[in-house]
């Protein structure tokens, strides 16, 4: 076998695979490989191309004419002549040839493993999508959808693991003394039975507490005499008379940041000599805006408990983002948006509504979400995020504030969170 011959029928073969395949990009140990290989392969080739033909011949007449030891060159050149090497044979060891086969099979079942892993993922993935949890998913639907994790959450019941997959790492069950498990469980039980009523008795108090807001808000829309935002914060009466409905997922801004937020929107209408202002599922900014401002402004919000605070309030589902009256497409200078959730797929819902509202493609956007859909956001609106991020009391983790203008409003630390 030629040694040249070999090496260009191997790269030949070679240049025939597909090398960014994900196949050689699985694993760091096999990518390791295949990159020293395509090197050796290199080098090999760059060899065969330089030892493909026979050397050129020596000039032994050359060298006679240029040293004194003429008898020297002849010396060499008839040894030269009469020299006949036999030729060098490379055989592959037959244990070698086993060797290589049994790491191609190894890689074909591989291959098939791995292309069964991407069909099955894809196959998991378009049924999560029919399967997608909302609002009206019930226990029951997620329950057939997902027998395994039915089958385990019965288990869990059944052999009392209440905190087994939440807050169960915090707490320590000792086997071998039971009766100091029964009293760590039974004191976990009387506290979630304590939440339990605190929050029943907070609902009772909801519709109560709405009612007296409709009747603010209506007398403030008659009377007109709407000022400033309270600058004694202690005073927002949106968060002294309204709720937060977990039901819907709500949750207020702390009184400080409504503040810097409306104070935002004020500087965005400057800015882009506009007056007017969506709030999508904003309701505690829109609120804490003075009378006079809200008469150009709109409120899109879910909870049908703002209705009866004016014409300006329009029922809002994000699930039907195209559903918006004819009559405030195209109106608004300024879009507010926080939604309930920080998903991509309800973002770019929300998205669909506000550019249904914006007056033009210039129009401002001001958007609440973790910092994590920066890039979304991005992609959405062409936001970026500022400096000032908003205190929300009663949600676990931090948002940030993200606009599509430079806002000096929004360009320093929020004190009360440096604070803490």
């Amino acid at each position: 076998m030629s040694f040249s011959g070999a090496i260009r029928r191997s790269a030949k073969r070679l240049s025939e695979v597909n090398w960014s395949s994900p196949v050689f990009k699985g694993d760091n140990e096999l990518s390791a490989m295949v990159a020293g290989f395509r090197a050796w392969t290199a080098q090999a080739d760059a060899m065969a191309e330089k030892y493909s033909s026979p050397p050129a011949p020596i000039d032994f007449a050359a060298a006679k004419k240029s040293v004194r030891d003429v008898a020297l060159v002849e010396a060499l050149e008839k040894m030269y002549t009469s020299s006949k090497p036999a030729p060098l044979t490379y055989e592959w060891s037959a244990d070698d040839q086993a060797a290589k086969a049994q790491l191609i099979e190894d890689a074909k079942a591989g291959l098939a493993f791995t292309q069964e892993m991407i069909e099955d993922t894809q196959k998991e993935i378009a049924f999560m999508r029919v399967n997608r949890t909302t609002r009206e998913t019930s226990a029951i639907d997620v329950k057939e959808n997902y027998p395994d994790i039915a089958e385990e959450v019965e288990k869990e019941i059944e052999d009392r693991e209440w905190f087994k997959d939440t807050i169960g790492k915090y707490f320590s069950f000792n086997i071998n003394s039971r009766s100091t498990a029964r009293m760590d469980e039974a004191a976990l039980l009387q506290e979630l039975k304590d939440v339990s009523n605190r929050r029943s008795e907070s609902n009772k108090t909801t519709m109560k507490r709405r009612s007296s807001l409709t009747v603010t808000c209506l007398s403030s829309e008659i009377d007109g005499k709407g000022g400033g935002i309270e600058k004694d914060l202690s005073k927002n009466e949106f968060l002294n008379k309204t709720d937060e409905n977990r039901e819907l997922n709500q949750y207020w801004y702390s009184k400080f940041t409504i503040e810097k937020l409306c104070d935002a929107t004020r500087e965005s209408l400057a800015l882009s000599n506009g007056k007017k202002v969506a709030f999508l599922s904003t309701p505690s900014l829109f609120f804490s805006l003075t009378s006079n401002e809200r008469k150009d402004c709109a409120l899109f919000d879910l909870d049908k408990s703002f209705g009866s605070c004016g014409t300006f309030y329009h029922y809002y589902d994000f699930k039907n983002p195209t559903d918006i009256d004819n009559g405030c497409r195209g109106q608004f200078d300024l879009i507010v948006i926080d939604p309930p959730f920080i998903s991509q797929s309800v973002w770019e819902k929300y998205a669909i509504t506000a550019k249904l509202l914006m007056k033009n493609d210039k129009a401002h956007v001001i958007a609440t979400t973790v910092e994590e859909n920066a890039v979304l956001m991005k992609a959405l609106f062409d936001c970026k995020p500022v400096m000032f991020r908003p205190s929300i009391p009663h949600l676990v983790y931090q948002y940030s504030v993200f606009t599509n203008f430079p806002s000096s409003t929004l360009a320093d630390k929020n004190e009360e969170l440096t604070q803490t």
